[in-house]
């Protein structure tokens, strides 16, 4: 028989009873052996079933778990001890999980039982896919605990440095003139951007209008922050125009400033559009900020966050970059276990590694992506970045009809979508609708994702615009120029398809087409969308 993977949990968080049958003990111990690091409690019988006795051991068990994991097999199903335990689980109306670990159907007197649960065939998925389902599903009752390498969850030590996310006073934008419409206007955008921007990782405090007439210095000492947003609103000759600024509430330095002009009459839906537009920007200017106030600070000083926000500036290229990023990651989230955005971020940067094959154990990384995620989203459910981020971690490496949700989700949530939604929608193959919104709202598209939809659907003239304009916007991308690439090979102009490669591996140096396709198809899982992408760039023979 196989060796025990590890004990029977035993304490007071949640935990989910394994049910298997004692025949199955080495296939379901090797199950075990990852769910467990993976981060959740499992308490199962250390293999041992005493004849067909009920004890109270497993009844206690049993009632005091968080749901039941039936491991069904030809053996399992036919033990009357398993049958026991799901007959006594479902009496208490828990969760059960079936994970077929063969292809033999379940007994028609088990499927009535189990009729509204839905059974994981392990067989209909590669490992990495099985896996992130199962970690899915579980996570849906309990959140996984996060673990670092000797399988214990992070410990806070004496000395924590405590967590201190920016924090920032929404001034009241002014009003240039008395027109009484673009008052209220400048109002309405002051606290749409209260609203929003509290939604994010960011301490929000509302200014005050004796704020505006008072120094920078002394508005930061009165209501405490590190950070003032304000502005002006004016109207004239058809147009509203509203300048927006970020100010060093220390140093009076003005560190951003955006002018955001609108034409027409509805004023409310001007002030919905130059919210959002200043909301999609506003995350890497206060991360661009902080990397500059940070950048002096040694590491071991950095809270979670600080360590967060100096790797807004690091691109990864190659070995170094990599393990410098994850590094950083590594020692935030064990900074501070409970800092949702440090895990969304490092669960968003695994999968990104993956995505892009710069790490040598991508199942290992998968599963602790998916768990990452899962513990930002416990720890912040209705965090704008934090649902934003799982979706693209479920999308590449985990289940893409959840990454949908949660996508869908934040976009609820915050009133217009972002760039996941695009990605999920083109991962499940809704092109058309990824399409629309990134018509409809410019602010979200990311070009070579809304490249993908178009050429899915054998648009290459707007496939080409959109391309043209991710490089533009983002130069140091190489997903977008080799976006372009399949583009321009796609119409047939080869000799721009290789220049804009070459710009490509001027970026990463050791970027083939193989492994780009490779990552393609990480990223979508989709053949209806790998092959538009890849398959005239593929027969120019670049490499």
């Amino acid at each position: 028989m196989a060796g025990k993977p590890f004990s029977a949990y035993e304490g007071d968080d949640p935990y989910f009873f394994v049910s298997y049958a004692h025949e199955d003990a080495e296939l379901v111990y090797a199950e075990m052996a990852w769910l467990q690091p993976a981060g959740f409690n499992l308490w199962y019988d250390d293999g041992i079933h005493v004849g067909s006795v009920w004890r109270q051991a497993l009844a206690d068990a049993l009632s005091r778990s968080s749901g039941l994991i039936f491991f069904a097999t030809e053996r399992s199903t036919e033990s009357s001890n398993c049958l026991k335990e799901l007959n006594f689980i479902l009496d208490e109306e828990k969760p059960v999980f079936v994970v077929q670990l063969d292809d033999n159907p379940l007994p028609s007197l088990l499927r009535l039982s189990l009729s509204d649960r839905q059974a994981l065939m392990k067989s209909e998925f590669d490992p990495t896919t099985y896996q992130a389902r199962l970690i899915s599903a579980l996570s849906t009752v309990v959140p996984p605990t996060v673990r670092i390498a000797s399988g214990e969850a992070p410990q806070i030590s004496s000395d924590q440095i405590r967590t201190d996310p920016p924090s920032i006073a929404v001034v009241p934008f002014t009003c240039l003139g008395t027109d009484q419409e673009l008052i209220y206007l400048a109002q309405g955008v002051t606290g749409d951007l209260i609203a929003k921007l509290s939604q994010r990782i960011w301490h929000i405090v509302a200014g005050q209008p004796e704020d505006i007439s008072l120094e920078p210095r002394e508005v930061g000492e009165r209501r405490g922050v590190r950070y003032l947003l304000g502005g002006t609103a004016q109207r004239g000759g058809g147009r509203v125009r509203l300048n927006a600024r970020l100010t060093d509430a220390n140093t009076g330095q003005e560190i951003w400033a955006q002018r955001y002009e609108r034409t027409g009459d509805d004023l409310l839906d001007i002030q919905d559009q130059i919210v959002n537009s200043i909301d999609f920007e506003f995350f890497d200017v206060v991360m661009s900020a902080e990397d500059q106030h940070l950048r002096e600070v040694p590491d071991a000083e950095l809270d979670a966050w600080g360590l967060c926000a100096r790797t807004r500036s690091m691109q990864i290229v190659d070995r170094a970059s990599r393990d410098r990023v994850r590094s950083l990651l590594e020692q935030a989230v064990a900074r501070d276990p409970n800092f949702a955005f440090a895990h969304s971020l490092f669960g968003l940067v695994l999968s990104n590694m993956i995505f892009n094959q710069f790490t040598r154990q991508p199942e290992e990384d998968g599963r602790l992506a998916i768990a990452e995620a899962n513990r930002a989203l416990a720890l912040a459910p209705n965090n704008m970045v934090v649902l934003n981020n799982a979706s693209v971690v479920h999308r590449i490496v985990g289940d893409p009809e959840h990454a949908l949700h949660l996508a869908e989700r934040a976009a609820q949530i915050g009133g217009r979508p972002w760039a996941s939604l695009t990605g999920a929608l083109i991962t499940v193959g809704r092109f058309e609708e990824a399409l629309e919104l990134g018509r409809e709202d410019a602010d979200i598209q990311v070009g070579g994702q809304l490249v993908t939809a178009c050429l899915a659907l054998g648009r290459l003239e707007e496939a080409l615009e959109w391309a043209r304009r991710g490089t533009s916007e983002i130069p140091r991308s190489f997903l977008n120029w080799m976006s372009l690439a399949c583009v321009q090979a796609a119409m047939g102009r080869d000799d721009q398809a290789r220049a804009s490669f070459q710009r490509a591996k001027e970026i990463i140096p050791t970027l083939t087409i193989e492994r780009y396709e490779k990552g393609v198809r990480i990223a979508w899982r989709n053949n209806d969308v790998v092959e538009p992408n890849v398959a005239a760039l593929r027969a120019l023979d670049l490499d």
